[in-house]
């Protein structure tokens, strides 16, 4: 039974994502071409979310590494999706593309880590848990200081924008880093830990797509003519822009 109910869960995970990439393939259209790439991207990452979890329901790709049940299906979609979703944050900000490669290539690193701490003991484990919870610190970092100082040529709006993108990965993905631990330390019984991974997983990837969708205007933003923030004078360098 708890293993249908597994399997239900997943297929459910498939159903909404696929829905959700539907959606955002007619709404596709719409999007001016010069910017349709962030859109492209977010879409993309809503149809690699139904084909792992419709992968997982079909129980394709599940294996056990010392006791810990490890699913490729999402192992990859997870590889991808972080990276690609803090690329997009990264591009909102207009960062070149040394710091792209940055934030983009240590969300690929600490889901590595996190399936090395999770199928690992001692002090491989404690050194790849230190990785990824510390990764998050460094993106954090880097997100609210030089990334955010970097983008005050932008118009106002396309700096809230990244300023709302930023605070949303952030919180969302600390949320995922808290409640991967948890599971890991067995605070969860097997089926709740589906529920939960599959419930943050889809909150994220639809969640983000839909704010991206709901911020067009903000992305056709005209650079000429609109005054940037003056970080410098804002006295915090993570401070909401005025809008």
């Amino acid at each position: 039974m708890a293993m249908i109910s597994e399997t239900g869960v997943y297929a459910a995970g498939a159903v909404v994502s696929a829905l959700a990439a539907v959606v955002s393939v007619a709404k596709l259209r719409g999007i001016p071409g010069r910017i349709r790439r962030y859109y492209s991207l977010a879409t993309f990452l809503l149809v690699l979310a139904a084909a792992s979890s419709a992968l997982m329901a079909a129980g394709v790709g599940a294996m056990t590494v010392n006791g810990y049940e490890v699913t490729l299906p999402s192992f990859l979609n997870d590889l991808v999706a972080y990276s690609v979703l803090w690329g997009i944050t990264g591009l909102l900000a207009d960062a070149d593309r040394r710091m792209l490669a940055v934030v983009a290539g240590l969300p690929f690193l600490q889901v590595v880590a996190f399936q090395v701490a999770a199928t690992s003991s001692g002090a491989t484990a404690l050194a790849a848990s230190a990785f990824v919870i510390g990764g998050h610190v460094v993106l954090a970092g880097l997100f609210l200081g030089p990334i955010w100082r970097g983008c005050s040529h932008l118009p106002e709006r396309r700096q809230l924008l990244h300023w709302k993108a930023r605070n949303l990965l952030l919180f969302l993905i600390g949320m995922l880093i808290v409640y991967a631990f948890l599971s890991l330390a067995g605070v969860f019984d097997a089926f709740a830990t589906v529920v939960l991974n599959q419930y943050i997983s889809v909150l994220i990837r639809i969640g983000f797509a839909a704010f991206l969708f709901a911020n067009v205007d903000a992305l056709e933003a005209d650079r000429d003519g609109v005054q940037p923030i003056d970080t410098a004078e804002s006295g915090v360098s993570g401070a909401e822009p005025a809008t």
